[in-house]
């Protein structure tokens, strides 16, 4: 209960900052039991391959790929000007290979919102397993 309950949190503060332009990147939202030897900790965040990009942004180099850019832009209300979808999604590619992309940092913006509801949810979820032992 208390996984499900996180994820949900930080997807809802997710939401709250605007930053997502699909819900694909929304629901990949996940909750992870790493178990490194020592170090043992729960990671709350998204496995899709561009969801570092969309979060820590890019440094000007290497070009995006074109077609990821073509569904972006069927998501978004992005104005062609008439032109070819993937004739903007190059564009828009070449622009981002130029420039990069800022970061928008909007799963620490997510966590910073709902952290006092985790520790929460955390808190219950410690108590209930207690209580059942």
């Amino acid at each position: 209960a208390g996984g499900r309950a996180t994820v949900e949190e930080v997807r809802s503060g997710i939401i709250q900052s605007g930053a997502i332009a699909s819900f694909s990147m929304l629901r990949s939202v996940e909750k992870v039991f790493e178990n490194r030897g020592a170090i043992k900790a729960w990671l709350i965040g998204s496995a899709l391959p561009y969801a570092p990009f969309a979060n820590y942004g890019r440094k000007p180099g290497k070009r995006p790929p074109v077609d990821a850019i073509v569904k972006w832009i069927a998501l978004k209300p992005v104005d062609t000007g008439g032109r070819d979808i993937r004739q903007v999604a190059f564009a828009i590619a070449a622009a981002i290979g130029k420039r990069g992309v800022k970061p928008k940092l909007f799963m620490e913006r997510a966590m910073e919102t709902v952290a006092p509801r985790i520790e929460e949810i955390f808190i219950d979820e410690l108590k209930r397993t207690i209580s059942e032992g």
